[in-house]
C-alpha cells in the first residue's frame, strides 16, 4: 500500500513538472492539459485545481514579471470582464450544476480540437474574439470556471490581437 502511494505522488509530480514546463515555453499548459490528465488519473476537480492552480500561478507570476511592459490592453479588461466570470463559473459547477464535468472538459477540448485543426474556423475565431476581446473574456472566464480550460480560447483571443510571441505569452500569462 505504502509503495501505491508512492507512485501516486510521482505520478502527480511527473504530471505537474511536464506541463509546467510547457506553460513556461507556450504560455498555457498546466491547466489546459493537466487538469484532464489528472482528472483521467482519477483525481477529483477540487483535488485537481489544489494540485495545478499553485504551480501555474508561480509560472505566470514569473512570466508576468520578466514582461510587465508588453502586457497593456489585458491589465484591467482581465480584472474587469474575465475573473468575474471564473468565479462564477467555479460556483455554478461546485455548488450548484450536477452537470457532467467530464462531459463539460470532454466538450471543451473537442472544440479547441477543431479550431486548432481547422484553420478557416480558427482565423474566424480569432478575428471575431480579438475584434469583441470584452465579450472574449467573458466567454473565457465562464469556461474557465467550468472547466480549468479557458486557456484555449484565451490563446485564440491573444493570438488575435497581437503578433510579436512575447506580446502574446507576457499577455497569456497575466491572464
Amino acid at each position: 500500500m505504502e509503495s501505491l502511494a508512492y507512485l501516486d505522488v510521482l505520478l502527480l509530480l511527473l504530471v505537474v513538472s511536464f506541463f509546467t514546463i510547457v506553460q513556461s515555453f507556450f504560455g498555457v499548459g498546466l491547466l489546459v492539459f493537466g487538469t484532464p490528465t489528472l482528472l483521467l488519473i482519477g483525481y477529483s476537480f477540487p483535488e485537481t485545481l489544489s494540485y495545478l492552480l499553485p504551480a501555474s500561478i508561480i509560472v505566470s507570476f514569473l512570466q508576468v514579471y520578466n514582461s510587465w511592459d508588453n502586457v497593456t490592453l489585458y491589465r484591467k479588461n482581465v480584472i474587469l470582464f474575465m475573473l468575474p466570470m471564473v468565479g462564477l463559473g467555479l460556483l455554478l459547477i461546485l455548488f450548484i450544476f450536477d452537470l457532467s464535468l467530464y462531459l463539460a472538459i470532454g466538450s471543451m477540448l473537442l472544440l479547441t480540437s477543431l479550431a486548432r485543426f481547422s484553420n478557416s474556423l480558427n482565423e474566424s475565431l480569432e478575428l471575431y474574439l480579438s475584434s469583441n476581446f470584452k465579450f472574449g473574456f467573458i466567454v473565457t472566464g465562464f469556461i474557465h470556471g467550468l472547466t480549468n480550460l479557458g486557456g484555449a480560447p484565451l490563446v485564440i483571443i491573444t493570438n488575435g490581437i497581437y503578433k510579436s510571441k512575447k506580446n502574446i505569452q507576457a499577455n497569456i500569462a497575466y491572464a
